[in-house]
């Protein structure tokens, strides 16, 4: 079984997992960004839109949410829960993702992309100047480690110390907002510089 067919069959379980989480994380994780000032917004790993819910209700209403996941049978979920007109979804690897946003939200997902400069330099090819990143998850690097530890399709999805994430950011051209990496969770939030270095 590929990691796709992982979190295929994942998406009957994932509500009842991300529900294990602190939820105090993620609201003041999502808090930390100025809602006012973004209209494009991408989501990346939206899995079954149990977490699409925490970004609509501080989303302007003139924006647009563009979500993505690899699962198809996330996205089929995230289809039936989210019925707002702001909200677009499709089965897609972030990688393949095209457009400019000023906003990218990748929630309970950073391990499952791969290689941090690889993200970073697709992040910063995808943000409009000063755009922003926002990486959380709502339970600590060390359980979610533990966790995918135990599971042979993701066995090699770690999620790094954040000093790690935040220099591999630095050197694609990304200012530190604010991080986070405790028993509570994990955050890194990010701002592109004004210009484009690559």
């Amino acid at each position: 079984m590929d990691s796709i067919d992982f979190f295929d069959r994942l998406s009957d379980e994932w509500d009842d997992i991300f529900s294990r989480g602190d939820i105090n994380v993620l609201e003041s994780g999502l808090d930390l960004v100025n809602w006012h000032s973004f209209t494009r917004v991408l989501e990346v790993g939206c899995a079954t839109g149990i977490e699409t819910g925490y970004i609509l209700k501080r989303l302007k209403s003139d924006a647009q949410l563009s979500a993505i996941d690899v699962s198809a049978k996330m996205v089929g979920r995230a289809i039936e829960r989210i019925q707002d007109a702001r909200f677009t979804v499709n089965i897609k690897n972030f990688f393949d993702v095209e457009g400019i946003f000023d906003l990218i939200l990748m929630i309970n997902v950073l391990p499952h992309l791969g290689n941090l400069y690889d993200v970073f330099t697709k992040s910063s090819k995808l943000l409009d100047k000063k755009g922003e990143i926002l990486i959380l998850h709502n339970s600590s690097k060390e359980h979610i480690n533990s966790v995918h530890s135990r599971k042979e399709e993701v066995r090699d999805h770690v999620l790094l110390p954040v000093e790690v994430a935040q220099e591999a950011a630095i050197s694609r051209g990304f200012f530190i907002l604010h991080t986070k990496d405790d028993e509570e969770g994990y955050i890194l939030h990010l701002q592109k510089f004004t210009g484009e270095i690559f």
